[in-house]
């Protein structure tokens, strides 16, 4: 069967060696299956491997064994794989399918890539964060290989843009465009009763689309509860025997392929987005999607991520749909109504943008050079990044912006900070220890969720115990068996509560330690988040190591699925070198609020011990304790005057329209982080809270700048506009718009609205009757005077007759008298 990415392919086989191609493809082109095959016959191998990056692990062993077969072999002859844990591949591999995280790893090794010839980024637009390192590497590396062919593929993303960001770093930048091969699907739109009931309506639209399905059903849903509470539901309103299967990361990989293989009796798929891109799901015509995904998004004050449920993008949407039409034409139900769409955005943030990238940071910084630097297609946020070198100096891995020589002892590519904190500490215990640890660090990594427990050691023990049941964490066991030089036979019998192992583990997690507080029954961590507690299923101890934990959006409470128990943290903390700081600080105590000298010895946001003084306190201890209470109880306790406030949005203005003063942060947030420049300098005759409550912040603000900035500001944005009369009119920059508020008759042969900032932002004008009542607020003044002005003579001039309303205000004579004064 003709494939129509095979328009393409004579055009592509031009491009090499060297080539520069971004290649644009909906899925059912055969990106992924036939042009691979399509190189090997054409002997681009001869050049050098082939390497086909995937972003997810189940697509490159699902689509290496599809091309093997293809060539009438098993996997691991001419096509081949590397996954994270996993590979099949001989001196015959021509052809070989991995994940990205595997070729940052390599990279790290061997900047040249020796031996491959060609690179192929398949499914580019998932953006995920090894797909983004591990081209921004390949191009840093690109002057060392010129002859290395480079492909950049993508369903979704426009191919232009690939291209013109390419070109930055590239020469002979091509485009290739192809077709896909689907089948017409039929939409059908039903939204739910109110948007909190679409997971209980979900399932009657999948009823009803299980009854139109001819072969099968693929139900899209944000994450695993909803996969176990639909199919729950699902199987008390369908036929016993009704095939019900569900789809994640977290299942093994075997059973990930089974259930994308079509069966003979109508079956039901319940997936994540992993069912999105990449696979071929056989028997599928009808999809099911509830316009929702769950993304982790990165909360870089505490350092863990916070769970989201989101609506999908559009191209996602389209992606979602497409499932239905790949084998012949399918139908489509979506759990919205189509003018929802007007709403959804265009695509899916990356993930350099929402993820922690400490793994990321780790990995640049091993390149030898600097995020910004590299060449990224989006570049990753600036506040993760400063979390996570934070972070990585926090734990010894980074000192002055530099790689430590623990930073360098750790493995290559990709692993979790943390994971490899503790790895590297384990190298020092016994190989008992160590036997255990590699359970440990597997049981951390690739968690089960049919396991409840949220102790640890008994999560460990219980899936060492059922191991056989874990593909996934069965792998990692044996990976950190071999990591340690041991091997299976060495068991899982030490105690994972061991000090020992304790300490090594606080390596990687002291941010993670967490206090429990018996008045609020919840943990307070020392990353700053509060994790709720579960009599239930663990006595609360004093302390705990949290290592898996997320934050939801619906609450403030983070929920652990896994946790160390320890009786006393101090011993533990001393033992692992991790020292706790001591601060001394002046702060308002009691219900009289004095002034007291405090010493506190915290381990981040967790008060280990505090000491009230009574000692005399100076000038400076007494502002730093006004900082720290305005920075508790906010700005707004301060007496702001409306100068005050005024000049705060004057500032704002002139930035934001003009470009100016950027150096300035004038928002609330940033003039708390900068009182000791701008405030402390004017409170010296300021005592006690209730002076502070009524210092006014104009004279403080005003000299925050210097005189040529301040006389920039006036001139740009004044506090007076000046009308015809001669009258100045104070201008209000409180709104969402520089306003002023002036009488109808003076505004007379005024043909613009006023303007500030160089004549680039316009004032609008509250235009008055003579008795200070709003007639019109414009914008646009010579459009009132052509379109609203008539209407509002003919309604004024009998309730104002003394006054002047000139048929042609353009030419009139602006003034605020009557008829008889002007006389």
């Amino acid at each position: 069967m003709t494939l129509p990415i095979e328009s393409v392919l004579p055009e592509l086989a031009k491009a090499f060696p060297a080539a520069r191609v971004v290649i644009e493809a909906p899925p059912g082109a055969g990106k992924s299956t036939q042009l691979p095959l399509f190189l090997l016959q054409q002997g681009v191998a001869d050049d050098g491997l082939i390497v086909m990056l995937q972003p997810r692990r189940v697509a490159a062993l699902n689509i290496a064994h599809y091309l093997a077969k293809q060539l009438g072999e098993p996997v691991g002859e001419q096509v081949g794989y590397t996954v994270r844990g996993d590979s099949k591949r001989s001196k015959a591999t021509q052809l070989l399918i991995i994940t990205e995280g595997v070729l940052v790893r390599w990279l790290q090794d061997d900047p040249e890539l020796s031996g491959i010839g060609t690179l192929i980024f398949d499914e580019f637009h998932e953006r995920n964060l090894h797909s983004d390192l591990s081209l921004a590497l390949v191009i840093d590396a690109l002057p060392l290989r010129p002859d290395l062919n480079l492909l950049i593929m993508s369903a979704t993303l426009p191919a232009e843009s690939l291209k013109v960001w390419l070109e930055n770093y590239c020469e002979k930048v091509q485009v290739l465009r192809s077709e896909g091969r689907s089948y017409p699907v039929e939409h059908h739109y039903r939204p739910p009763s109110h948007v909190t009931q679409w997971l209980t309506e979900l399932p009657k639209v999948v009823v009803e689309a299980f009854a139109v399905a001819e072969k099968g059903v693929l139900v899209f849903l944000p994450g695993v509860y909803e996969i176990q509470k639909v199919a729950g539901e699902l199987s008390q309103r369908l036929q016993p025997a009704t095939l019900i299967l569900p789809l994640h990361g977290r299942i093994p990989l075997q059973q990930q392929r089974q259930v994308l293989k079509a069966t003979d009796e109508k079956r039901i798929i319940l997936a994540t987005n992993i069912a999105e891109t990449s696979l071929t799901l056989d028997g599928i015509d009808v999809v099911v999607d509830s316009g929702r995904e769950r993304r982790a998004q990165y909360l870089p004050q505490y350092g863990l991520s916070q769970l989201v449920t989101q609506r999908i993008a559009k191209a996602s949407a389209t992606q979602r749909a497409g499932r239905a039409g790949r084998q012949q034409a399918g139908q489509c139900f979506r759990l919205w109504s189509r003018s929802d769409e007007h709403g959804f955005a265009e695509y899916a943030p990356p993930d350099v943008a929402t993820q922690d990238l400490s793994a990321l940071m780790l990995d640049v910084l091993r390149w030898g050079t600097q995020v910004k630097q590299l060449a990224w297609f989006s570049q990753p946020e600036p506040g993760h990044c400063a979390a996570a070198i934070d972070f990585l100096t926090s734990t010894g891995l980074l000192e002055h912006g530099q790689l430590t020589s623990k930073a360098r002892q750790l493995e290559v590519g990709g692993s979790d900070p943390r994971v490899l904190l503790v790895a590297n500490a384990a190298k020092q215990l016994s190989e008992k220890q160590q036997a255990a640890m590699a359970c440990t660090l597997a049981t951390i990594e690739e968690p089960q969720s049919s396991i409840k427990s949220v102790d640890l050691a008994e999560r460990t023990r219980a899936h060492f115990q059922q191991r056989d049941q874990f593909a996934l964490w069965q792998q990692r066991w044996r990976y950190w068996l071999n990591y340690f030089g041991l091997t299976d036979s060495s068991g899982c019998h030490e105690k994972i509560g061991d000090d020992g192992l304790s300490e090594a583990l606080l390596q990687g997690y002291p941010d993670r330690v967490a206090k429990f507080d018996a008045t609020r029954g919840d943990f307070q961590l020392a990353c700053g988040g509060r994790v709720s507690g579960d009599s239930s299923r663990l006595k609360q101890p004093s302390w705990a190591v949290i290592f898996d934990v997320t934050f939801h959006e619906q609450s403030s409470l983070g929920r652990s699925r896994c946790l160390l128990p320890v009786d006393d943290i101090l011993p533990l903390l001393k033992a692992a070198g991790i020292a706790p700081k001591v601060s001394q600080t002046s702060e308002w105590f009691g219900e009289k609020q004095q002034l007291r000298q405090i010493t506190r010895e915290k381990l981040g946001a967790i008060v280990l011990s505090e000491k009230v003084s009574n000692a005399p306190v100076n000038d400076e201890q007494r502002a730093q304790a006004f900082c720290l209470w305005l920075r508790e109880n906010g700005l707004d306790r301060l007496n702001w005057s409306r100068r005050s406030q005024q000049l705060q949005r004057r500032i704002h203005w002139l930035q934001q329209v003009g470009g100016e003063l950027l150096s300035y942060d004038m928002t609330t947030e940033g003039l708390l982080s900068t009182l000791e420049q701008w405030a402390v300098p004017y409170w010296t005759s300021v005592r006690s809270l209730k002076q502070l409550q009524q210092w006014d912040p104009y004279e403080a603000l005003c000299y925050f700048l210097d005189y040529s900035e301040l006389q920039r500001l006036n001139s740009a944005c004044p506090e007076w506009w000046q009308t015809p009369t001669e009258r100045k009119v104070f201008i209000n920059y409180l709104d969402d718009n520089p306003r002023v508020e002036v009488k109808l008759q003076e505004m007379f042969g005024v043909s613009e609205s006023p303007k500030i900032i160089d004549n680039r932002q316009v004032v609008t004008v509250d235009l008055l009757s003579p008795a200070g009542r709003l007639l019109q607020r414009t914008n646009d003044l010579s459009s009132f005077w052509q379109n609203a002005y008539a209407d509002v003579r003919k309604e004024m001039r009998g309730r104002y007759p003394k006054h002047p309303w000139p048929e042609d205000p353009l030419n009139a004579t602006a003034t605020f008298k009557t008829k008889r004064q002007q006389q």
